[in-house]
């Protein structure tokens, strides 16, 4: 997800605009990192965005798309951990003993 932009624009590209987060090519929020932790010891993927274009609060009324979008057993939450940056995380809503990389340590991959 982080090594090409032809893979973004064809994949990360395609969901953005399927979920109305990216209404122009200048406007689409960017990848920048990709982390594994724990939300209250439950499996979570939290996707950082370069976002200057599109704000928090856009973000936020696209949550209950995205929610259907990553299907079941998924939560999503959007956090702002500084202004025109968003961290998307998916959060694992099965149980704890059907997810194993629940008990391995939490990795960081940056762009």
């Amino acid at each position: 997800m982080l090594g090409y932009r032809y893979a973004e624009k064809a994949h990360l590209g395609e969901s953005l605009e399927a979920l109305g987060l990216a209404p122009t090519d200048e406007e689409r929020p960017l990848i920048t990192a990709l982390r594994e932790t724990l939300t209250d010891g439950a499996y979570t993927l939290v996707i950082e965005f370069d976002s200057p274009m599109i704000d928090l609060e856009k973000w936020q009324s696209k949550q209950k798309k995205m929610v259907e979008f990553f299907g079941p057993d998924i939560r999503v939450e959007i956090e702002q951990p500084e202004e025109e940056y968003i961290d998307l995380l998916l959060i694992s809503t099965r149980h704890a003993d059907s997810t194993t990389s629940a008990d391995t340590e939490p990795s960081s991959q940056a762009a």
